[in-house]
């Protein structure tokens, strides 16, 4: 309920802390009370990606929803060739992995925990999801580019907190403890 002024202040908060550490960052709203019922998470099959979902699930109360997403960019970045192969393996391979990874989180009995492949442009992909299901949480990856990538283009994560509509957490491929 912050005006534009502190709601800018806050992303570019948010933005240096996420540039400025190794470890995961959890930004909350402060309409989040308890632990999330709903959350999305972008999966991409990196080291990132993977933690997130890892991570969201600690933080899943027990009767509640994680959906995740995978989305098959309309313009692949191709400065990310280790997508590559995984979009030639084709749906049914995302599919499969996508199952596995669930089966991998050990959703408790009262957890609903399901998946969707679609096509498109990643951030609205992501946050049309969160829509739909009214998330309290977005999680995603954070596989850090290089500085120049980030000044070009930005990530997706980055672009994700410009909305501030949700609760974010960023989760860096390498952490050092």
């Amino acid at each position: 309920h912050h005006g534009p002024l502190n709601r800018a202040l806050s992303r570019d908060l948010l933005h240096a802390v996420v540039r400025s550490t190794q470890l995961p960052v959890l930004a909350v709203t402060p309409g989040l009370r308890e632990l999330p019922r709903r959350i999305v998470v972008g999966i991409d099959f990196g080291e990132a990606s993977i933690r997130a979902a890892a991570i969201a699930r600690r933080l899943l109360g027990p009767d509640g929803e994680m959906h995740l997403i995978h989305v098959a960019a309309e313009f692949p970045d191709t400065t990310d060739e280790w997508l590559v192969p995984i979009h030639r393996r084709g749906t049914n391979w995302i599919r499969q992995e996508l199952d596995h990874l669930i089966e991998s989180l050990c959703p408790t009995s009262g957890m609903t925990l399901t998946s969707e492949v679609v096509d498109g442009d990643v951030k609205l992909s992501i946050e049309g999801c969160a829509r739909r299901v009214n998330a309290d949480l977005l999680a995603v990856g954070n596989d850090s580019p290089s500085r120049l990538d980030q000044f070009v283009s930005g990530t997706v994560s980055m672009a994700l907190t410009h909305e501030s509509r949700w609760s974010m957490l960023i989760v860096p491929a390498r952490i050092d403890v």
